[in-house]
């Protein structure tokens, strides 16, 4: 390729040579051979296992075959950590893969001492914010209920007694409601509870 602008009787010019992606997979043997002195052969490595691989089995496959080569280079940790992520993100498998890929990298997970956040921990992390939300979300209705059933009690009783206050807390979702409709029809704080 070329680069070439002319401005007032000055030139410039660039010459430079492309090669497409695609051609290294002819030098997959030169790849793997400077894996160890340029790291970011790796990420050539996993673009063209990526482009190569699209779906299904072969891609979990390359994607396994990738990690492993990975762990018998002797990268820092960080370094090892930084690039484990970029080929999980190259190479993306689809939910019904994730699990096999899950179990063929534990021991090596263990070997590579890397903490990096994979697909599957992500997965795993986005399904315990959402239980977490869930349980919030119940917990904030429940608090809600009992809050609301106090403020009913004390605005027709005019007072909250300590006791009936322990029994709200304790109480579970079926109770509350009763007791919550209770409260039109109770002529004593303890006609709530019934």
């Amino acid at each position: 390729m070329e680069y070439v602008r002319e401005f007032h009787g000055c030139r410039t010019h660039f010459r430079f040579p492309v090669v497409h992606l695609r051609h290294w997979f002819k030098l997959w043997d030169y790849l793997e051979k400077s894996a160890q002195e340029n790291s970011f052969t790796m990420v050539v490595m996993a673009q063209l296992l990526a482009e190569k691989h699209r779906k299904g089995a072969p891609r979990v496959d390359a994607k396994i075959r990738l990690f492993r080569f990975l762990s018998q280079l002797s990268y820092a940790p960080h370094d090892m950590q930084q690039l484990a992520r970029i080929i999980d993100w190259f190479l993306v498998l689809p939910a019904h893969f994730q699990e096999i890929f899950y179990q063929e990298i534990q021991s090596l997970k263990k070997d590579l001492n890397m903490t990096f956040i994979t697909s599957f921990e992500r997965n795993g992390i986005k399904q315990g914010m959402q239980l977490g939300l869930q349980k919030g979300r119940e917990e904030g209705r429940r608090e809600g209920v009992h809050d609301m059933l106090r403020a009913q009690i004390k605005i027709k009783f005019e007072m909250l007694p300590e006791w009936a206050d322990m029994k709200i807390k304790k109480a579970d979702a079926g109770d509350l409601e009763r007791w919550i409709c209770n409260v039109v029809t109770a002529q004593r704080v303890e006609d709530v509870f019934l």
